[in-house]
């Protein structure tokens, strides 16, 4: 088991908080074959547990996933570190981005999180590989698009436009909004390859 950093959207953490968000989709080291993804196919893993694609060429690459079920993820968000002095010592405390946003605050980016500052830790289940256009319904909804009305398997926020309030939206096209707010616009039409990572939230691995 390894403790390694990940990073979480504001709006992802308060999923994760609210225990809406049990999944997440990386393309951490596919660079490669995520430059043509349409002429590659996912074969087998190795004997080391590496995932194995070939193309319609005949090569062959291995690639090592970014991390394995029981590795633990500490969660880097948004945040606001304060010091303070007491007569023996510095002491530092944090306000969370995710908690309640106070515009008086200079917040700083979640990749600049130490260690210390971490409340979040998650444990990963299973790590599979997929391309992201296949996601189903129940993995949309395990991802943590958030439901603003209920229309039955409608009425999920539009993460493009998110002030509408639109009632014919689906989990999945409520991911494919939330994937293109992030990535960017024809970052869900180019149907990249993903890591698939459920996880589970867990306690404050020993020796952090």
């Amino acid at each position: 088991m390894k403790a390694k950093p990940i990073i979480f959207s504001t709006e992802m953490v308060q999923a994760i908080l609210e225990v809406r968000k049990s999944q997440t989709r990386r393309m951490n080291g596919l660079k490669k074959i995520n430059e043509y993804p349409n002429d590659w196919v996912f074969e087998d893993f190795d004997f080391t547990g590496n995932f194995i694609f070939y193309n319609k060429s005949g090569d062959k690459i291995s690639i090592k996933p970014p991390y394995e079920a029981s590795d633990v993820l500490w969660v880097r968000e948004t945040f606001v570190e304060f010091e303070t002095w007491n007569e023996l010592e510095q002491i530092f405390s944090y306000h969370y981005k995710a908690d309640f946003y106070d515009y008086t605050l200079k917040y700083r980016p979640s990749i600049y999180m130490p260690k210390e500052a971490c409340r979040l830790f998650l444990k990963i289940k299973n790590i599979r590989i997929e391309r992201l256009n296949d996601i189903s319904e129940t993995d949309a909804i395990a991802e943590g698009v958030e439901k603003i009305a209920d229309y039955g398997t409608t009425g999920y926020k539009l993460y493009t436009e998110p002030d509408a309030a639109y009632s014919d939206i689906d989990a999945v096209y409520s991911f494919e909004s939330l994937w293109e707010s992030i990535k960017g616009k024809k970052s869900w039409s180019s149907n990249p390859w993903v890591w698939v990572i459920d996880f589970e939230q867990c306690k404050k691995p020993k020796n952090f």
